[in-house]
């Protein structure tokens, strides 16, 4: 036991708001004119757009008001097909406060996938951009929803892009915007106050790396209850400037990058789109303290021409960061460790986790432990047989369920257990510490999955 030594993580105030429209209230009135948000806008003519918790209330409150506007009831599905941008944090909030539930579509799926993902998800209004790279979405999109009603479609009624030109068919989204301006504050401020913690916030769509992608759809308070964790558990604070690729559509990005970043007050700095150059310009010009990205983006980094001589003082948070920690221009902060961790897109990104004050010997030892509050169970759905059956203490497949952050269902399928079965062979020992076995020692029961059962 003393080489796993405890490690107390935090516990979450029980009074702070538990729905996505209330947290954005929150911290508008806590950080006012701190800077939220910062993105260069490929739209804009890559003009740098910087908006504080303020501005970023009073635009997803003018997204909510445009909703109510276009009818969007209770629970009524969203569409986001955006890249990493303001408006996209403003539709989740926006959704959030007008009682209607957002769905994170995938800027990488294929028009044939975006078409099984918008039918399945029983979407309302889509909410999309001109262009995305070298990819021109309201194109792909006039083409897939030629013309509204649809019956592939039953419930899509709207189609809003974002710089949106004349020959577009969609809606503008300033026009957009603009038809909600006469929806009184009262109106959505009532409607907020009817969605609880326990209402349907976001579907978040698998990678479909494993299998078929699957809308994994999460509460509002498992989604805010992961925003305040992790932002504790990567120790965010004011002043952290994040800069990462990592998309808003998927948990990682929306909960461990942009969640945790705005609980603490500090500033998201927006890549749409990942290019090292620009990556390595952008961490100088915005003083970065902090890039959260895979060990593929901080190697694409590393290879870059500009790196050896790249400005990169304000990096802090390196130790135990691949390439980042030998940068001779970084500054490392001795008290802060990379951090290991353990999730998926049906516990809204971790299961078990380090703080980011472990020691780095310590986290390479195993992925952690579950947050405050999380209930880890021995008892997991088996499959052998069709039936189930408890593992016994010390079994390779025992996990732990985070009962406080497991998904509610999949978007147009029911689950058959709400037993977590994760990817890849792991144990949790006697003091829930979870490990991870080598892959070629552990049977997979799982038919290639790394979801839920479904």
């Amino acid at each position: 036991m003393s080489q796993y030594p405890h490690i107390d993580l935090p516990a979450l105030d029980p009074d702070l708001p538990l729905t996505l429209g209330a947290f954005a209230s929150e911290i508008a009135e806590r950080y006012g004119p701190r800077e939220a948000i910062v993105f260069d806008d490929p739209l804009n003519s890559a003009r740098r757009t910087s908006w504080d918790y303020r501005a970023l209330l009073q635009q997803s409150r003018r997204v909510a008001k445009s909703l109510i506007a276009a009818g969007v009831g209770k629970n009524g599905r969203v569409g986001i097909l955006l890249g990493n941008r303001p408006e996209f944090v403003s539709s989740i909030f926006g959704i959030a406060l007008a009682g209607a539930t957002a769905v994170t579509l995938s800027t990488f799926a294929t028009p044939d996938e975006i078409a099984q993902l918008i039918a399945l998800s029983d979407i309302d209004v889509l909410i999309t951009q001109r262009t995305i790279a070298r990819r021109n979405l309201a194109k792909e999109i006039d083409t897939l929803l030629a013309h509204l009603p649809h019956a592939a479609y039953p419930f899509l009624r709207r189609v809003v892009t974002l710089g949106a030109m004349p020959e577009d068919r969609s809606e503008s989204w300033d026009e957009w915007l603009g038809s909600g301006d006469s929806v009184s504050d009262a109106l959505l401020d009532a409607r907020a106050a009817r969605v609880s913690g326990n209402d349907e916030a976001v579907i978040i769509y698998t990678s479909g790396t494993t299998a078929l992608p699957k809308g994994v759809i999460h509460l509002h308070s498992t989604v805010v209850k992961q925003f305040r964790w992790e932002s504790q558990v990567y120790g965010r604070h004011i002043d952290t400037r994040i800069a990462s690729p990592f998309p808003l559509f998927w948990s990682a990005g929306l909960v461990s990058v942009l969640g945790s970043t705005l609980v603490a007050g500090g500033t998201y700095v927006a890549e749409e789109v990942f290019e090292p150059g620009a990556a390595l310009r952008l961490i100088a010009r915005e003083k970065i303290d902090e890039y959260y990205g895979f060990p593929t983006h901080t190697a694409a980094l590393a290879d870059h021409p500009d790196w050896q001589h790249a400005d990169l003082t304000s990096l802090t948070r390196v130790q135990g960061n691949n390439e980042f920690d030998g940068h001779p221009n970084t500054k490392p902060d001795p008290n802060w460790n990379h951090v290991v961790a353990y999730g998926m897109s049906e516990s809204c990104t971790s299961v078990v986790s380090h703080l980011s004050t472990t020691p780095t010997r310590i986290q390479l030892q195993s992925s952690g432990l579950p947050p405050a509050r999380h209930r880890t169970s021995y008892y997991r759905h088996w499959r052998q047989r069709g039936a189930a059956r408890r593992p016994g203490r010390g079994d390779p497949r025992e996990r732990p369920d985070p009962d406080a952050s497991l998904c509610r269902n999949a978007a147009g399928r029911q689950l058959r257990s709400r037993w977590l079965v994760p990817f890849g062979g792991h144990r949790v020992h006697r003091c829930k510490w979870l490990f991870a076995l080598d892959r070629s020692d552990q049977a997979n029961d799982q038919d290639g999955r790394s979801e839920c059962l479904s």
